[in-house]
C-alpha cells in the first residue's frame, strides 16, 4: 500500500476520488479531473484498486490529501467506503458540510466546477447528483455523488457505505445492490434527494425506448447540450458497444470548441487504450476521406429492399402473381446455375432464368420490373453520395451481382445517383470482390493504385477484409436491418427474424429504415403507433378491402371511436375505391334516439341520459318511468332528428353496407346502426370477436373466437386503434357534437393519442411508398405474433411508454396503465429480457377478473344506492 500522509486541517467540502487502472497509473485524464476539482474542494482521498508506485502519486500530489492505492477488488463501491472510514477516523469530516463521492468512470469537467457546485447551493435537497436514473429505480448515478452533513453523519448513511463489501457476482451486483438502492435508502428516512441535469421527462421516455436502457450517458452530445459536464469514459472509448446511441466523434467535435484542452486529453486517452473508431460513427466527410475514387457497394449501400431478406423479392412476385411454388423454384435455379457454371466467378440471370424451365418464360424482365420499381435509395448511402458529390471525386459501383451493369446504372441513376460514371458487376468481370479480384479488376480499369481508392460496403468479408487485403481503405457501413436487429432494444425483431412470414418480413424492413432515416430520436407515442399500430391498421384495412369486395359491398362505414385510425389509413391505401365514410356512432349517441328498448341495460342508460339532462340528475327508473314517458318520447324524438340531420349530411351511399369496428362482445355497434340503416346494412367487420355468438351478418379480421387468456392483445388494440377525439355524447342545438372534457385522464389519452395516431400514418404512408403499391396482407396472427413479441420481451423503455397510456373499465371511470394491465416487468437491470408472456398469463388473468369484479361492485352500489333512496321516496 502506498500513501501520501495527511495533516488535518479544517476542510469544508471533502472528495473521495475513486480510481482504478489496470496498468497501476494514473492517466491524464484523471489528473485534469482532479485538479479541476480541487478548485471547489478542501481536500481530496485519492482511493485506488491498483497499486500505484511513488512516481505515479506524484503525479497527482498537488490536488490531493491522501491517498491509499492497493488492489481490494470491490470497486467504486469498495474504495467509497475505504476513504469515508479514512476521513472519518482523521477528523476530516469534523467540519465538513458536503462530502462528494466521485470516480473515474468520466472524463471531465468541460466546464468548471464551481458554477455547479453554486447552482446547486440554492438547492433544497440534503444529497444529489449530475444525473439520475429510473431504470430499475430511481437512483442517482453513482459516479458523482454529493451529500451535505446531516447526511453523511447519520447512522443510514453509515451503515450503508460501510457495508460496501467485495461482491462475487460482479458489476452488476453493485449496481443493483448499492447504486440503485442507495438513493432509496437515504429518502426513506426522510432525506431529499435532486440532480444538476435534468432532461425533460419525454426527452427520457423517447431515448430510453429507442434504446430500451435508461441510462442517459449513452446519449453524451444530448447530455452535453443540456449542460452534464461529465461524459462516460466508455461512451468514448465504445466499451457501451450497440447500447451507445449517439456518435462520440460528433460529442468530441463540440467538445473543441468549448474546451479543447479536454477533447485533447481524450483523444490521447483513446490512443492510449488502443481505441479503433467505429465506421457507424464517421462522418460522410471522413468516410469520403481524400481518395480519388470513391467505390460503393449497391444492395444495402446505395440502394434497398423493403425485405428483411432478398429473397422476399421473390414471395411478393409470386403471391401477385398467384404462381404457386415460383419462389422456391427461383431460389432453387439460382443455386442450380452456381454449380453448372463453376468455373465462372458468379452467374448471370439469363443462366439462372435457363434453370427455371419453359413454366416461367418471361419473369426475367418482371422480376427485373420489380426491382426497379422497389429499390429505394438508403438514406446512409445517398448522404455519403452527396459528400462525394460535393468534393467532385469520381463515383463508382462495385457488387457481387448477378444483374446486369446497364440494367443496374439506369436504376442507379433514376434513384438520384446521377453522378455513378460505371457500374462494375462480378457476372461481367468474371471476378468477385470476396477474395479481393473484382477490386484489383476496378482499380486496373480505372488505371488507380489502391491508395487512390476507398470502399464502402456493408459486407464485412467481401466489402471491408478483401478491400484491405488489396490495400484499399474500406469503411463498413450495416445494412439497417442489420443495425436494427444489433440493437438491444429491437430483440423483438431478433425474435421473429427467421419466421418465414413476408408480412413480417417486410415489417422488419420498414421498422429499420424508418429509425435510420429519423434523424431524430422519435417521439415515443408516435414510435408506438409506427412499431405496433401501424402494422395492425394496414393489416386489418387490407383484409376489409378484400373481404368488401369479395361481398359485393359498396359502402364502408367506419364506427367512431375506433373506426377513426382506420378510416385515415382506408384513405391514404385506397383513394378512389369502394366509398368509405366515418360515422360518429357512440352507444350514448345512438341509444339517446329511443325511448324504450327491450334491452335492460341500454333503458336504463336511456333513463339516465334522459334525467340528467332534463331532470337535473333525478333519477327515473321503472317506479316512475310512467310519469316522464311522454316527455322523454319528444326528448328521444328530438335526439333522433338531430341524429338523422348529421346522417344526411354524410350523404352516405350504397344499398350494401359493412360497419367496420374494432374489438366487440356484444356487436353494439352493428346493432345500433342496424337500427339507423335497416337493410342497407349487409354485414358488420371487427377485429376481434369475445364474447356471445351474432344473429347479424359478423366477419372478423381476426379467425378465432377470443377467450380471457387473449385480453391483453385485445387491451393493447383497442389503445392502439381508435381517435383522437373525445366521444361525442349528443348533438347541439347548431349540430355540432357535444364532447364531455370533464375527465382529464380522458383528455391526456386523446392528446397521447393523436401522436400514436401520428405513428400509424406514417408507417401507412411509408408502406404504400415502399411497397409501390404492392399488398403483403398481414394476418391477425401474424401480428398477434409481432405484439406477443413485444410484450414477451419488455425492456425498460416500453415499460416506461405503457406507463403513461391509459385503459379504461367498461364504465370509463377506473383507469390503469398497460403496464399495470398487463403486468409488464424486466427480469432485472442487469439485463433488457423481459418475463416470458407465458408467465405471467395467470397474473394478466386475474388483473382482468379484479378488473371486471370492480365494475360489478360499482354496479351493485348503484343499485343499492337506488334502493335506498326508493325506500327513503317511500318513508318520505
Amino acid at each position: 500500500m502506498n500513501t501520501i500522509d495527511f495533516s488535518p486541517s479544517h476542510a469544508t467540502r471533502v472528495a473521495i476520488f475513486a480510481s482504478y487502472n489496470k496498468d497501476n497509473r494514473v492517466a491524464d485524464y484523471v489528473v485534469y479531473m482532479l485538479g479541476e476539482l480541487r478548485k471547489v474542494v478542501d481536500a481530496i482521498v485519492f482511493v485506488a484498486d491498483n497499486d500505484l508506485d511513488k512516481k505515479q502519486i506524484q503525479r497527482i500530489a498537488p490536488y490531493i490529501d491522501h491517498a491509499i492505492c492497493h488492489r481490494h477488488g470491490s470497486y467504486d463501491f469498495g474504495s467509497y467506503r475505504i476513504g469515508y472510514q479514512w476521513a472519518l477516523t482523521h477528523g476530516l469530516l469534523t467540519d465538513a458540510d458536503e462530502l462528494l463521492m466521485i470516480n473515474d468512470s468520466c472524463y471531465g469537467p468541460v466546464v468548471p466546477f464551481e458554477p455547479i457546485f453554486s447552482a446547486m447551493a440554492g438547492r433544497t435537497c440534503d444529497f444529489w447528483g449530475l444525473v439520475d436514473s429510473n431504470e430499475g429505480s430511481h437512483h442517482i448515478q453513482s459516479f458523482f455523488m454529493a451529500f451535505r452533513r446531516q447526511v453523511f453523519l447519520s447512522p443510514i448513511f453509515s451503515n450503508f457505505v460501510n457495508d460496501f463489501r467485495k461482491q462475487e457476482g460482479g458489476f452488476w451486483d453493485y449496481v443493483d445492490l448499492y447504486e440503485r438502492r442507495f438513493t432509496d435508502v437515504l429518502e426513506s428516512q426522510g432525506f431529499v434527494s435532486d440532480v444538476y441535469v435534468k432532461p425533460d421527462c419525454e426527452m427520457v421516455l423517447a431515448a430510453s425506448l429507442y434504446s430500451g436502457n435508461g441510462n442517459m450517458t449513452l446519449w453524451p452530445l444530448t447530455m452535453l447540450r443540456l449542460g452534464m459536464p461529465l461524459v462516460k469514459v466508455k461512451a468514448m472509448t465504445g466499451a457501451f458497444g450497440e447500447d451507445m446511441q449517439e456518435s462520440p466523434e460528433a460529442f468530441l467535435h463540440e467538445l473543441q470548441t468549448i474546451n479543447p484542452e479536454l477533447a485533447g486529453i481524450i483523444q490521447l486517452d483513446r490512443i492510449d487504450r488502443g481505441f479503433k473508431r467505429e465506421d457507424r460513427w464517421c462522418t460522410a466527410e471522413q468516410i469520403v476521406g481524400s481518395e480519388q475514387v470513391v467505390s460503393f457497394d449497391i444492395f444495402d449501400t446505395l440502394l434497398q429492399r423493403p425485405f428483411l431478406r432478398p429473397t422476399d423479392l421473390f414471395a411478393l412476385m409470386e403471391k401477385d402473381l398467384k404462381l404457386k411454388g415460383f419462389a422456391k423454384r427461383r431460389i432453387k435455379a439460382e443455386r442450380e446455375a452456381r454449380r453448372r457454371h463453376q468455373h465462372q466467378a458468379d452467374v448471370t440471370i439469363d443462366q439462372i432464368y435457363t434453370m427455371m424451365g419453359t413454366r416461367y418464360v418471361g419473369m426475367k424482365e418482371v422480376e427485373m420490373d420489380y426491382e426497379r420499381r422497389l429499390l429505394t435509395p438508403k438514406t446512409d448511402g445517398l448522404r455519403i453520395y452527396k459528400e462525394a458529390l460535393r468534393q467532385g471525386t469520381t463515383i463508382i459501383a462495385v457488387s457481387d451481382m448477378y444483374l446486369p451493369s446497364a440494367f443496374l446504372l439506369s436504376v442507379l441513376r433514376e434513384k438520384g445517383y446521377t453522378a455513378i460514371s460505371e457500374v462494375f458487376v462480378s457476372c461481367e468481370e468474371n471476378a468477385c470482390k470476396d477474395g479481393g479480384a473484382l477490386f484489383r479488376k476496378v482499380m486496373q480499369k480505372m488505371g488507380i493504385k489502391a491508395g487512390q481508392m476507398v470502399h464502402i460496403g456493408d459486407n464485412h468479408q467481401a466489402d471491408i477484409v478483401s478491400a484491405e487485403n488489396e490495400g484499399v481503405r474500406s469503411v463498413e457501413r450495416r445494412k439497417d436491418t442489420d443495425q436494427l436487429l444489433l440493437m438491444p432494444s429491437m430483440m423483438r425483431y431478433e425474435k421473429l427474424k427467421k419466421t418465414p412470414s413476408l408480412a413480417l418480413s417486410v415489417n422488419i424492413a420498414l421498422q429499420a429504415q424508418h429509425k435510420a432515416s429519423c434523424g431524430n430520436v422519435p417521439d415515443p407515442f408516435s414510435q408506438l403507433g409506427y412499431e405496433l399500430g401501424g402494422p395492425l391498421a394496414v393489416g386489418y384495412v387490407e383484409h376489409i378491402h378484400r373481404v368488401a369486395h369479395e361481398q359485393g359491398i359498396d359502402g364502408l362505414l367506419f364506427v367512431s371511436r375506433d373506426g377513426y385510425a382506420l378510416y385515415e389509413v382506408y384513405k391514404k391505401l385506397y383513394p378512389n375505391d369502394i366509398k368509405a365514410y366515418y360515422i360518429e356512432a357512440s352507444r350514448t349517441l345512438i341509444m339517446r334516439n329511443r325511448a324504450h328498448y327491450e334491452d335492460g341495460s341500454y333503458q336504463q342508460r336511456v333513463w339516465q341520459l334522459y334525467a340528467e339532462e332534463q331532470l337535473d340528475g333525478q333519477m327515473v327508473d321503472e317506479s316512475n318511468c310512467k310519469t316522464y314517458e311522454q316527455d322523454m318520447e319528444a326528448w328521444a324524438d328530438d335526439n333522433a332528428a338531430r341524429y338523422k340531420a348529421y346522417v344526411d349530411s354524410l350523404n352516405i351511399e350504397g344499398e350494401r353496407l359493412m360497419t367496420v369496428d374494432m374489438t366487440t362482445m356484444a356487436y353494439t355497434s352493428l346493432r345500433l346502426l342496424t337500427e339507423v340503416f335497416g337493410h342497407r346494412i349487409y354485414c358488420g367487420m371487427f377485429s376481434t370477436t369475445h364474447g356471445d355468438s351474432s344473429s347479424y351478418k359478423v366477419m372478423s379480421y381476426d379467425e378465432h373466437h377470443w377467450d380471457d387468456s387473449d385480453m391483453d392483445l385485445v387491451i393493447l388494440e383497442e389503445e392502439l386503434i381508435t381517435a383522437p377525439l373525445l366521444s361525442a355524447d349528443s348533438i347541439g342545438d347548431d349540430g355540432s357534437f357535444v364532447r364531455d372534457a370533464s375527465n382529464p385522464t380522458e383528455v391526456v389519452r386523446v392528446d397521447r393519442y393523436a401522436r400514436i395516431l401520428q405513428g400509424i400514418m406514417e408507417y401507412a404512408l411509408d408502406y404504400h411508398r415502399l411497397l409501390d403499391g404492392h399488398e403483403t396482407r398481414m394476418t391477425f396472427d401474424e401480428w398477434k405474433q409481432l405484439a406477443g413479441n413485444y410484450l414477451k420481451y419488455p425492456n425498460h423503455g416500453t415499460i416506461q411508454l405503457f406507463n403513461q397510456v391509459y385503459h379504461e373499465d367498461s364504465l370509463h371511470q377506473v383507469y390503469h396503465s398497460l403496464t399495470e394491465e398487463m403486468g409488464l416487468e424486466t427480469s432485472g437491470g442487469s439485463s433488457n429480457k423481459g418475463t416470458p408472456i407465458h408467465q405471467m398469463n395467470v397474473m394478466r388473468l386475474r388483473r382482468k377478473q379484479h378488473k371486471h369484479l370492480r365494475t360489478i361492485r360499482l354496479l351493485i352500489a348503484v343499485a343499492a344506492t337506488e334502493l335506498i333512496l326508493l325506500a327513503l321516496n317511500w318513508i318520505l
